[in-house]
């Protein structure tokens, strides 16, 4: 060894004729100066210049891997050892005079293709195989870079073909495995009753040996395989406390303090037998209680005036979700808190019957049920459950417009509230229509045909007009000459008049048949016999038998002069003979043969501005 000091430095650079460090030019400067060291300025200068784009500073070329020697098992001398040269950086092989990785060189023995079920690697005698699956008896380092045609990832060598690992026979058992277990891989991976989870003997060298394993959940005892249950528990003995069962693992009981196991449920207790409590309870303390006898810490020990501990408010049943479908999340399921009694939604901070919800929810059968817009909740026949509303029909959750050919058919099918209700008359090839049916006089099924009672409708109409008809059904009304004759020629009607005199109130008056005809009879008027009458102690209708419709702009009347609508009757249509002894469409409040009258003869004589006229036809039953 020799120590120069170099001019305008400090420090001491040594030099050995083993090892050269160039940490400087000046190193190979001195150490060249004293002659010492003769290969110093050889390898100086190799050590200045750069390598190749592909290559690195290294030692040794004779020590570089090939395509051809991959292993360098022929070239590499110790005596070249810390010969500086560019190499190939570690993981690539020279070919010609560049670096490769070992994929690009050629495979001399196979060619450039490989059989279908193979592709291209690395050393065959590190290929598993069916017999050696876990390449224990034939993988040399000697052939880390040797190419050949081999399996696929997860497969085998079974002869000259790859194979899935089942494919391969087990030469241990046979074909078939005893009665309660199944082909598998690796018996030291078998779960056990002594190791249920594998902690001690799986190995990784058994990763494809196949054997006669349980079936999953199932584990070895002896050498059957039994259900986990059926392992002895042999740290608690054969019995478990009076109100604790037979379970796995402690750590994943719920208890008061951890109900939904959220923080003790290890993997690694999957199968550890130990006594637990009963489904349903949580341990607080060592008993075993049912959740409502846990503390509840969080909302202290008293709950809201209308409300009691229970467990989840998001599983809580609300007006808007009574049934719980949308917020009832299992992360909450014994969580305790304060929610309503049952029978009780809530509804946003208290609890509430379900007809205080604002709208119609009934229990059926433990679930609610939301009854349609168009139906009730109220008791019927003494059970409380979704009914239509009258005029529709449906099960009460789904209600749909009822049709009906008159209003004693809505009578008869149970409809009993007056109302508007649809009508189609059985035949009628025109559209449904709306009719107002009177339930509550005389027996019900009453079709509301004419109405005067304020005067907001005027009557002094045309000819299409009341054959199509005019007015709103439950207000002052004309259903229409066409629908009229079309019901009372179906079938015989009878007919009901009431009215309200300024001077003797209400009066009324029936027929027993009421019937008019077609457009071409000009709507004939029929009538049957007076019955039951108030109006007047006469037929005062007499002179209406057989006579046509008039309007103001078709006169049908007897009169050959003029037309009585327009002269007598303020222009509202009628059946008018000679002008006739009743007319119920003139001028509202008007107190002379222009508004509403009626001539009841004797000592009455005419009554006129009847405020109130309702004409109504039912079908004789």
């Amino acid at each position: 060894m020799k120590a120069v000091r170099l001019y305008g430095s400090s420090f001491i650079i040594l030099c050995y004729i083993a090892v050269f460090i160039d940490i400087t030019n000046g190193v190979c400067r001195v150490c060249e100066f004293h002659k010492k060291f003769p290969n110093a300025t050889k390898s100086c200068k190799n050590m200045r210049e750069t390598c190749p784009v592909n290559m690195v500073k290294g030692t040794c070329s004779n020590c570089q891997g090939t395509c051809a020697d991959p292993n360098k098992l022929d070239g590499c001398h110790s005596s070249c050892e810390f010969t500086q040269t560019c190499v190939c950086p570690e993981g690539y092989l020279l070919k010609n005079s560049s670096c490769v990785a070992p994929d690009d060189c050629p495979m001399p023995s196979i060619g450039e293709t490989c059989p279908v079920n193979m592709v291209k690697g690395t050393c065959s005698n590190c290929q598993g195989t069916c017999a050696d699956p876990n390449k224990l008896d034939g993988c040399h380092s000697s052939c880390e870079f040797t190419q050949t045609c081999v399996c696929p990832e997860g497969y085998l060598l079974k002869n000259s073909s790859c194979v899935a690992p089942d494919d391969c026979p087990m030469p241990s058992i046979g074909e078939t495995c005893p009665v309660n277990m199944v082909q598998g891989t690796c018996s030291n991976c078998q779960g056990t009753c002594a190791d249920p989870n594998k902690l001690d003997g799986c190995h990784s060298s058994c990763e494809f040996t196949q054997t006669c394993v349980c079936p999953e959940g199932y584990l070895l005892k002896n050498s059957s395989c039994v259900a986990s249950d059926d392992c002895p528990m042999p740290s608690i003995g054969e019995t478990c406390p009076v109100n604790m069962v037979k379970g796995t693992c402690s750590n994943c009981q719920g208890t008061c303090a951890d109900p939904n196991k959220l923080d003790g449920c290890h993997s690694s207790c999957d199968f550890t037998q130990t006594c637990v409590c009963p489904e349903g309870y949580l341990l607080k303390n060592s008993s075993c209680v049912a959740p409502d006898d846990c503390p509840m810490p969080s909302i202290g020990e008293t709950c809201p005036v209308n409300m009691v501990q229970g467990l989840c408010s998001n599983c809580q049943g609300t007006c808007a979700d009574p049934n719980k479908l949308d917020g009832c999340h299992s992360s909450c399921e014994f969580t305790q808190t304060c929610v309503c009694p049952e029978g009780y939604l809530l509804k946003n901070s208290s609890c509430v019957v379900p007809d205080d919800c604002g709208r119609c929810i009934v229990l059926n059968e433990n679930v609610y049920i939301q009854c349609s817009s168009n139906g009730s909740c109220l008791a019927k026949d003494g059970i409380r459950r979704c009914n239509c509303n009258p005029g529709y029909t449906g099960d009460g959750v789904t209600c749909q417009v009822a049709v009906y050919s008159d209003c004693s058919n809505a009578y008869t099918s149970g409809v009993t509230e007056d109302g508007v209700y649809e009508i189609m008359p059985t035949g009628w090839t025109g559209q449904q229509f709306n009719a107002y049916c009177e339930m509550n006089i005389d027996g019900g099924g009453w079709t509301v045909i004419q109405r005067r009672v304020d005067g907001s409708v005027l009557f002094n109409r045309n000819w299409d007009e009341y054959k199509e008809g005019f007015g709103t059904p439950e207000g002052e009304t004309w259903l229409g000459n066409d629908k009229i004759s079309f019901l009372t020629s179906s079938r015989n009607y009878e007919f009901r008049v009431d009215v309200i005199s300024q001077t003797r109130g209400s009066l009324h008056t029936k027929y027993d048949l009421f019937r008019i005809g077609n457009e071409d009879e000009k709507y004939k008027l029929t009538l049957g016999t007076i019955g039951e009458s108030t109006v007047a102690n006469h037929d005062y209708m007499d002179r209406l038998r057989g006579v046509q419709f008039t309007t103001m702009d078709q006169d049908n009347d007897a009169e050959p002069t003029y037309n009585c609508a327009t002269r007598w009757g303020g222009g509202g249509g009628w059946w008018l003979a000679g002008c006739s002894d009743v007319f119920f469409n003139g001028l509202y409040n008007f107190n002379d043969w222009n508004g509403i009258c009626v001539d009841a003869k004797g000592s009455i004589g005419k009554d006129c501005g009847l405020t109130y006229v309702e004409m109504k036809i039912r079908p004789v039953l």
